[in-house]
């Protein structure tokens, strides 16, 4: 299992990212923002994650369709904020679902106060890579990253996370663990 909810996550948890920003950040604009930019994405994703989760079949099985959804209909290009009813439209709009976006609103935003549940389990890479896009194109990105598409930056992503940054996970103990108990096969390299 990944320390956090998928391998985006695990690499915007750790160094890769700071790697990144060194790379394509404006130092300078990184400094004077509200929140560190990994703790800006993780707030911004936390309502995403939400909606994800109660989308499910384990809970509301309200059946939203995220695949295609505009992240610039919701995420506010000044700071990163996620609007969240805007993103209840934008994934109402796509799935064709009759949903009543004020009560799952006020309940999208009671579990984001709640504290309830681990934000690293609960968001989606592919959502923080999506909003990382947005950061980098509208207030913190450097001049190198004219051009850099979602894919693109989700590629540099797996790039810059090396194997000093995954050696430091769980999921790479487990693996060592294993390949002990193991001993006819062998995963990973010898450091």
């Amino acid at each position: 299992m990944t320390d956090t909810h998928d391998l985006e996550t695990m690499i915007f948890s750790s160094e890769a990212l700071d790697t990144l920003l060194k790379e394509f950040g404006e130092s300078s604009v990184i400094k004077k923002l509200s929140l560190p930019v990994r703790s800006l994405l993780i707030t911004a994703a936390l309502p995403i994650g939400y909606l994800r989760w109660l989308s499910s079949p384990s809970q509301r099985n309200i059946g939203l369709t995220f695949k295609g959804i505009s992240f610039a209909k919701f995420i506010n290009r000044r700071n990163l904020d996620t609007d969240i009813y805007d993103l209840i439209m934008e994934t109402k709009k796509i799935s064709r679902t009759a949903i009543h976006p004020g009560v799952l609103k006020k309940e999208i935003q009671r579990l984001c106060c709640s504290g309830a549940h681990d934000p690293w389990q609960l968001c989606s890479g592919h959502d923080m890579v999506e909003i990382l896009s947005i950061g980098l194109a509208s207030i913190f990105g450097n001049c190198r990253t004219k051009g850099i598409t979602k894919d693109s930056l989700d590629a540099i992503l797996r790039l810059v996370y090396d194997y000093n940054n995954f050696c430091k996970t769980k999921l790479c103990n487990s693996m060592l663990t294993w390949e002990k108990a193991n001993p006819v096969f062998k995963v990973l390299r010898s450091t």
